[in-house]
């Protein structure tokens, strides 16, 4: 897959997470963001150097971790998700609908254009997505599981449900992608449709305890619910689902922990979620989303004791994506200005997601800024003059810009 998400602000994207194409922060499969606001540096910002003095502050530990854990419990600004909140739909106290329970009817909806939508019998795969016509980010989870349902277009059957109206979907439909220059009506797949009365937004979204957009619930040809989650995490557990090797147990396991760590950022309860964060990995130590979330939270925690290694091992489980590892390296490099962040980590990681992506614009502007970040101040300005020559049009001033920024300091 080859996908550039925009439009990603701030945190974890409903562990989907966000890094490679924004303003704000690069887009990645595997997603991972800061999880404490005011601390990520955003795309329009230069990064700042580690200097000498700086690693003479991390060999001495002049801070004590227990400090900074107690300084990001008594933050306000703690968010588990860089996505707008769902405000439709209030989660059930204790979830209903959950991995491995059947899944509620789709009868009822209103397609656009067209009539309501049944549930006859299909011997394909079921991707339920929830989104907004109105977010930028629903917009690029629409675009991303189009394109899964065109690879796999004779085992799955992709419905986009949103409590906007039909002339707000029609409205998306006519307009046009700024990348591809073409209109989503003909960039899109799948079959769109509005719940105007908002009854399987309750029956999903509000019974499996999710609250953010875009959500999407992967069925099997059984009616079983397989998974749910981040709409732009959808591709790892659908190719296992249809390959024959998605572990329900795992899976069901996974979610709740999942579930755990987003309650607990949204209630401002941070002291234990690294640690849930570890059993979340333990359930799937090979999932590259579940280790980036891990290495976000600690990084939020400012727990750099445990950073080296949990970054060591989310690029190991990042394997061959590049996405994942540019992701893993931009959140390393944007999220804390620490010395005792590993940057050697970041350097490999985004090195690897330039290598594997055919040194794609979004995966150079990572690594020349993980090379800025080093002082390597005449590699980031030769990496990110590459990155503008690559860049769309829409976002090649932005990069133009932080290039000027590379400059000044070469100078």
């Amino acid at each position: 897959m080859r996908l550039l998400i925009p439009g990603i602000s701030l945190v974890l994207l409903l562990f989907a997470g966000g890094c490679g194409g924004s303003d704000d922060a690069p887009g990645v499969r595997a997603r991972g963001g800061a999880a404490v606001q005011g601390r990520r540096q955003r795309r329009n910002q230069p990064p700042k150097p580690v200097n000498d003095a700086d690693r003479s502050e991390a060999a001495a530990g002049e801070e004590t971790e227990n400090d900074a854990e107690q300084r990001t419990r008594n933050s306000s600004g703690m968010s588990a998700l860089s996505i707008a909140v769902f405000p439709a739909t209030s989660a059930t106290a204790e979830p209903t609908l959950v991995i491995g329970s059947p899944a509620p009817s789709l009868a009822g909806l209103d397609v656009v254009p067209g009539d309501s939508l049944t549930d006859a019998a299909d011997s394909r795969l079921l991707i339920v997505h929830f989104w907004s016509p109105a977010n930028l980010l629903s917009r690029q989870s629409v675009m991303f599981l189009s394109e899964l349902q065109r690879e796999f277009a004779e085992q799955v059957r992709l419905v986009h449900v949103t409590t906007d109206d039909s002339e707000a979907i029609t409205e998306f439909l006519r307009s046009s992608d700024l990348t591809a220059g073409r209109p989503f009506a003909e960039l899109t797949g799948g079959v769109f449709a509005t719940d105007g009365g908002r009854r399987l937004t309750r029956e999903w979204l509000g019974a499996a305890g999710a609250s953010m957009l875009p959500t999407a619930f992967l069925v099997g040809t059984d009616g079983v619910l397989q998974w749910f989650g981040s709409a732009l995490s959808a591709e790892r557990p659908l190719r296992a689902v249809l390959g024959g090797t998605w572990n329900l147990s795992t899976a069901a396991v996974s979610a709740k922990s999942r579930e755990e760590i987003t309650q607990g950022i949204l209630q401002n309860s941070t002291s234990n979620l690294p640690g849930r964060a570890r059993k979340l990995l333990e359930a799937d130590p090979d999932d590259p989303e579940s280790a980036i979330i891990l290495v976000d939270l600690l990084l939020a925690a400012e727990r750099y004791r445990d950073l080296e290694s949990a970054a060591a091992q989310a690029m190991q489980s990042c394997g061959d994506d590049p996405e994942a590892l540019n992701g893993l390296a931009w959140l390393l490099v944007s999220a804390s200005d620490s010395p005792r962040v590993p940057l050697d980590t970041a350097l490999l990681a985004a090195t690897r997601a330039v290598q594997l992506s055919g040194r794609r614009s979004e995966m150079l502007e990572t690594l020349a800024r993980v090379h800025f970040r080093r002082r390597s101040i005449r590699e980031a300005v030769t990496i990110q003059r590459e990155a503008v020559a690559g860049a769309a049009l829409p976002r090649r001033p932005l990069l133009e810009a932080i290039l000027r920024d590379y400059e000044q300091q070469e100078r």
